[in-house]
Parts: C-alpha cells; sequence; structure tokens
C-alpha cells in the first residue's frame, strides 16, 4: 500500500512530498514491517546518510518535528542511527560521524539521552559497530560532542562493558589505546567488574586498571 511510511523507507522525495501535499501529517506514526514508527525513524533503517538528510529536510519544510520518539523504545532518530551501525554498510558508518555532528549541532539533538527501554546510551549502540576499523573514529565523534562514558543502562553496564563484549581483543586494544576517556579509574573499575572473569578482555582492563592507578 503506497503511504508516507513506504515513501520514507525508500527515499522516495517526490511521492513523500505528494502525500504531503495532499494532507498526510509529517509527524503520524505509519507502518513499517509488524510496527508503527514517526517518519524520521524509518528514514534511518536503510536510507544513505544523503538520502536521510533529504529525508529529514523534506520532514521539516512541512513542519514536522525531528525529534519525535519511538513511544515503545523511546528512541529518538539520534539513537536509532547509532543502533543501525550494527547491521548497516561500511559507507554508512564511514558517513555516520559527520551525520551526527549534524543532528546535534544544526539540529540540537542532545547527545547523552537514553533509550527507556534498556537505558542504553549512544555509545552503547555505537559498540555494536561491526565495521571495527570505523569504530574509534566514530567513538571520537560521539565524546567530542559530550557523550558520557559513565553513563549505564538498567543493568548498570557502561559503555567500555559492551565494548569488551561485543568487539574482539585486538579492537578493545585499539579503542584503550587512542580513547584516554575509557581509561579514566571510574570508567575502568565499573567496567572490569561487569566484564565476565574469565574473558581476555577482562584481564586486558585489569592490567590498565593497575597502569592507572600507578600513573
Amino acid at each position: 500500500m503506497c503511504h508516507p511510511g513506504s515513501h520514507c523507507l525508500n527515499g522516495e522525495l517526490v511521492g513523500l512530498r505528494y502525500h504531503f501535499l495532499l494532507g498526510a501529517s509529517p509527524d503520524c506514526l505509519y507502518p513499517f514491517m509488524d510496527f508503527m514508527l514517526p517518519l524520521p525513524l524509518i528514514a534511518v533503517q536503510n536510507l544513505s546518510m544523503q538520502e536521510i538528510i533529504k529525508t529529514f529536510e523534506l520532514i521539516e519544510e512541512f513542519g514536522g518535528n525531528l525529534k519525535i520518539k519511538d513511544s515503545e523504545t523511546g528512541r529518538s532518530v539520534l539513537l536509532e542511527a547509532a543502533n543501525k551501525l550494527a547491521r548497516r554498510d561500511e559507507e554508512y558508518a564511514a558517513e555516520f560521524p559527520s551525520f551526527l555532528n549534524w543532528l546535534v549541532k544544526s539540529k540540537r539533538f542532545r547527545i547523552n539521552e537514553i533509550d527507556i527501554e534498556e537505558g542504553c546510551s549512544i555509545l552503547h549502540f555505537v559498540a555494536f559497530t561491526q565495521h571495527e576499523h570505523l569504530l574509534v573514529a566514530i567513538l571520537k565523534k560521539c565524546l567530542e560532542l559530550g557523550a558520557d562514558p559513565q553513563f549505564e543502562d538498567h543493568e548498570g553496564l557502561n559503555a567500555l562493558v559492551y565494548l569488551a563484549k561485543f568487539q574482539s581483543l585486538e579492537t578493545l586494544i585499539t579503542v584503550m589505546e587512542q580513547i584516554p576517556e575509557f581509561r579514566k579509574q571510574e570508567v575502568l573499575i565499573r567496567a572490569i567488574s561487569k566484564t565476565p572473569w574469565t574473558s581476555k578482555q577482562r584481564s586486558y582492563l585489569k592490567e590498565w586498571k593497575k597502569a592507572v592507578l600507578n600513573s
């Protein structure tokens, strides 16, 4: 069925504009798979970054609110876009830092918002990035914009725990060597206490803890 959500999902701006001109609301919920989502959250599912930005500009042109959230998860497009790093292609991940910069600086999104479902911050979602060679650049941009590495989810896990659990030891080593914010004593101690005892990642973090305490 043709509706604003389907045009938004496919980046069909002419069709989306047509529906808006006929009176469709840019702030209503529209079908996406088995869910009903706001248009900005539909746009980040499959489109390229440039297509997402053009779609957002059209939504705003017709008075839509880009900061509208999913009523179930509490995620805005900022968190949903970060969540997609776990499955989107390399081009999407490479362009994510500039897209994030645009959202926070131009559209005034709050970098430290959390979802209500799991209590995850943007750093938690970024930890699932599948393109490991781009992870440091994405994390650095988040931190540059003010993301707090001490934020914990509903289970008391900070983003460093997620990195230790879901990234390889080699990637964790790269992150720790290049990003000093994760070497803060309070971040390290909390992460070590929540990382599985038998993991190589935990042993590695303990070595960093010793270095920090002896510095």
